[in-house]
């Protein structure tokens, strides 16, 4: 993308001020323009004065000191000017607001917006109103997002964002704030004074009955910018959810009377621990957002968190029943192996008012990270990875290129296979991760890098693979979302991939080492080896990048393939193929019937079933069901939430949460 650079003292309409205070002055009537693919870099303090006006298309770079200011100012310019429309940050192209970037691509972003970054301004010395348009998917019942605006009332978004607000707990209507130490949504005070305080503090806005539309309307939001000069802006990653007891399984409240396992999600943890409610589950989880009107930047955050875990975002489906509890249907994951970050790669770049989650492997460390150390105007460009202006070097104004892959273990590379489930239109609708390395580690393990299990609202991944190739018969109760082997015992053997989603027309490979692309149609690896899949007659084809393959279900409705690093060794094409071992037993939304079901794994003969209620009354049950056939789980009463546990003949056992709306 071709970057202009304004470097300036003076434009034609600013005017230089005694004292250093103001730099750049923009007097009643004035328009400074500020275009797309353009950085304007000022030294100094900025003012605007009565309808003085600065619209940014672009980048805008302010690097002051203790002396300088940041305001807006009523005709006069004494009094401050806080209704907004003086210095707005635009939306460049608002329909594509759904658009992800593409590292790695040469595409440039289709969805590129203003951006201002205030450096070394104290904050008691900005008092200038930024008018931020917005605009983002719909995440369900619960909007997450970030306020990056000081002292501003919370009651405001109310006109902005174009619905009623309260702070009445459960009404769909709320504003609620993360509480990391006690794991929970708090309660906030009348929204009239209640005011943001805390740079980085994740929010959830009601949107019941899709009542909060930021898709088809541009909103804007306004007010004071943080600055990067306020402590809060450094997070201690220390004691998340320490001392809490959960409860088993979950089932202890929290101090607002909700079950924990009504809303806490753990992916990271039940990778971790082999299921949910372990030890590690919903602990050392730091939920936070983008204090700034910047991107940050997390892909260095795997070098300077040493014990990070992985990265979630992007959160969708948010599920939400009052008094019941609910939850998110989908979220993106990145993790790391020897170095490398896996996964969704694509959204480590976080947005002006986007929201972010880590998980640390245990509470050992005291470390401290400093969210404005992440800042950045970039765009993902080329293969080398993020072309960025960097935003720290006091006042030095550096262009540098941060890659994606830093640290990587001379012992080998990280070799990374993407599979995306695409709709007949060729629209992406789920993807799975098979990452394989010399330090990737093969099975279940509390002591794997990089894997992730799948959230309850996906019906396409892979399983936990067996030392020798296939199912992992003892630790088949959850599929992955990345899935990781390591390529010193697993070259050549099988992982499951299956699809349960009909809707999934064909699969798209993309192939990464050490986070970088492979070219269009290549395959080989540095080692010399391909990925393979094994087609409907049994033999294996090497994988391209970027090939497209067609999906075919089977009169179950369910799609299955073998997946490998390396050519499949002898006696290993075909592992599992007549008896799908494993528990493959899933309790699935049929949008057709607007049921759920139970669709049973092919060995199951019989199930018994049992639903509960969250307060553990069973509420539903059903013996010697065939298990040869799906089973509607119906007759349940709307606006609940319900664990459905499910047991075959041999004893082995299925849970899973639903909602009933």
């Amino acid at each position: 993308m071709k970057k202009n650079l304004f470097a300036i003292g003076l434009l034609s309409l600013s005017i230089s001020m005694s004292q250093a205070q103001v730099l750049t002055y923009m007097g009643d009537t004035s328009l400074m323009h500020i275009s797309k693919g353009t950085l304007y870099y000022n030294g100094g303090g900025m003012k605007t004065v009565a309808t003085g006006k600065v619209e940014n298309h672009g980048n805008i770079m302010i690097e002051g000191s203790n002396t300088d200011v940041f305001e807006t100012k009523q005709t006069g310019g004494a009094i401050d000017k806080t209704d907004g429309g003086n210095f707005v940050l635009k939306l460049n192209e608002p329909g594509n607001y759904a658009d992800a970037p593409s590292p790695g691509s040469a595409i440039p972003s289709t969805f590129t917006y203003g951006q201002l970054s205030i450096s070394g301004i104290p904050q008691n010395q900005i008092t200038g109103y930024v008018d931020k348009e917005y605009r983002n998917v719909a995440h369900g019942d619960y909007q997450q997002i970030g306020l990056p605006f000081y002292d501003k009332t919370l009651s405001t978004l109310n006109s902005e964002l174009g619905k009623t607000f309260n702070n009445n707990r459960f009404s769909g209507n709320e504003i609620l704030v993360w509480n990391n130490q006690n794991v929970v949504f708090d309660n906030l005070g009348s929204l009239s004074s209640q005011k943001t305080s805390v740079p980085g503090s994740y929010y959830i806005l009601g949107a019941k009955n899709n009542s909060l539309d930021l898709q088809s309307v541009t909103r804007v939001l306004e007010g004071m910018p943080y600055s990067d000069e306020t402590a809060p802006n450094s997070k201690l990653l220390k004691d998340a959810g320490n001392g809490i007891n959960f409860g088993t399984n979950g089932n202890n409240t929290n101090a607002y009377n909700e079950r924990y396992n009504s809303y806490l999600q753990d992916a990271f943890a039940v990778s971790i621990d082999g299921g949910a409610w372990g030890a590690n589950f919903g602990r050392n989880l730091y939920q936070f957002s983008n204090p700034f009107f910047t991107n940050l930047d997390l892909s260095n955050l795997f070098t300077d968190i040493p014990n990070l875990y992985g990265i979630r975002l992007e959160v969708s489906g948010v599920q939400y029943t009052p008094n019941a509890g609910g939850g998110s249907t989908s979220f993106k994951f990145v993790t790391n192996n020897s170095g490398v970050a896996v996964g969704d790669t694509d959204y480590l770049l976080i947005r002006p008012l986007g929201t972010f989650v880590l998980k640390l492997r245990d509470n050992s460390a005291n470390t401290t990270i400093n969210l404005a150390n992440y800042r950045r105007f970039a765009d993902y460009k080329g293969s080398t990875g993020l072309s960025t202006f960097s935003l720290l070097g006091g006042n030095n104004l550096n262009l540098k290129t941060a890659s994606l892959s830093k640290g990587v273990k001379s012992s080998g590379t990280v070799k990374e296979l993407a599979i995306v489930g695409l709709d007949q239109n060729g629209n992406e609708l789920e993807r799975t991760y098979y990452v394989v390395s010399p330090n990737s580690v093969t099975g279940y393990s509390p002591d794997i890098n990089s894997q992730v299990v799948l959230s309850g609202g996906s019906s396409f991944g892979t399983y936990e693979e067996n030392i020798n190739g296939g199912y992992d018969n003892d630790h088949a109760s959850y599929w992955l979302y990345i899935n990781e082997a390591n390529e010193s015992n697993f070259t050549g053997k099988n992982i499951k991939l299956v699809n349960y989603n009909p809707n999934i027309k064909s699969v798209k490979f993309f192939i990464k080492e050490n986070g970088e692309k492979l070219d269009t149609g290549v395959e080989n690896l540095s080692t010399g080896l391909s990925f393979y899949y094994n087609t409907a007659n049994g033999v294996a084809k090497s994988i391209k990048n970027e090939a497209v393959i067609p999906v075919q279900m089977n009169s179950n409705n369910t799609a299955e393939f073998d997946i490998y690093y390396g050519a499949p060794n002898n006696g290993t094409l075909g592992i599992d193929e007549n008896v799908l071992k494993g528990n493959k037993t899933q309790v699935l939304y049929d949008v057709a019937q607007k049921e759920y079901k139970v669709k049973f794994a092919s060995n199951w003969k019989t199930a018994s079933i049992a639903v509960y209620d969250m307060s553990g009354k069973l509420v539903k049950s059903a013996n010697n069901v065939n298990a040869k056939e799906d089973y509607l789980v119906s007759g349940l009463v709307k606006n609940a939430v319900y664990i459905v546990k499910v047991t075959s003949e041999t004893g082995e056992v299925v849970s899973s949460k639903i909602i009933i709306k």
